[in-house]
């Protein structure tokens, strides 16, 4: 199996949906997904929570909201 290219990646991005922000930022493997409310969070956590198997296992994303803050990683290895 040929070898993955290293990921070299910055972001700073505001989305923005239905009234309902996210700002995901970070570079390299490392990444922070912030929400605004609550209610913001679990509108994109349906959308990301299908999806998260896409994301490499290398890349970590931090998903934050007021003062908690979680790790998430793709359950793939």
């Amino acid at each position: 199996m040929p070898p993955r290219p290293q990921l070299d990646l910055d972001v700073d991005l505001l989305i923005e949906r239905g009234g309902h922000e996210l700002k995901l930022s970070g570079s390299g493997i490392r990444f922070v997904a912030r929400f605004p409310t609550l209610r913001s969070l679990f509108h994109h956590l349906r959308f990301f929570w299908p999806a998260r198997n896409l994301i490499p296992r290398s890349v970590q994303i931090l998903v934050e909201w007021r003062k908690l803050r979680v790790n998430v990683r793709s359950p793939r290895e």
